[in-house]
């Protein structure tokens, strides 16, 4: 698969205008079957001799019939049978398409995954030190004292982060190590 993104394009498009076509004929077969019918214009007097005329018109025009009918369904069957071969080209050509532009994008997600998880481990770390400082304010436990202040409130428990998960980059939430040591 060393054809460029264009030419991988061209041929999507021109796998689609064939898809297009095929259904357009596929349409208009289905709107003639459901349009056929015949007609049989009964003789205007009921002599043996116009009823004999009649029936030999009927067997005829029965059996142009029946070969018409099987013919127009032969042809309807053939488009299917088409449409469904032109659809799975045009889904490997567009899985071609999606895997090309995959490589072109997936170095770029991966630094910036990387930027993000630098980003989140040094906002962890920030939140640790905030935490410990806050810690560090003991202010007297005097009774008659008014109630001290709460100079920070830590409701946060996670970072996102980028992880790897099967095929593709996952942002998830990790939960913050408030044991380890960072700050």
């Amino acid at each position: 698969m060393s054809k460029t993104f264009a030419e991988l394009e061209a041929e999507w498009k021109a796998i689609k205008k064939k898809l297009d076509a095929t259904m357009v004929e596929y349409r208009l077969l289905r709107q003639k079957r459901s349009a056929f019918q015949v007609k049989l214009i009964f003789p205007r007097d009921s002599s043996p001799e116009a009823m004999r005329a009649f029936r030999d018109r009927e067997k005829e025009v029965v059996s142009q019939l029946s070969i018409d009918l099987r013919d127009l369904d032969q042809d309807i069957k053939a488009v299917r049978i088409r449409l469904k071969q032109i659809r799975a080209t045009l889904a490997v050509k567009q899985t071609q398409i999606y895997q090309l532009q995959a490589q072109s994008v997936w170095k770029k997600m991966i630094e910036k995954a990387e930027a993000i998880n630098q980003l989140a481990t040094q906002m962890e770390g920030e939140i640790k030190t905030l935490s410990a400082i806050a810690e560090d304010f003991y202010p007297p436990t005097e009774k008659w004292l008014p109630q001290h202040p709460e100079l920070a409130q830590i409701s946060a428990t996670t970072i996102p982060r980028v992880f790897w998960k099967d095929n593709h980059l996952e942002v998830r939430d990790k939960a913050i190590d408030w044991d380890s040591e960072e700050t």
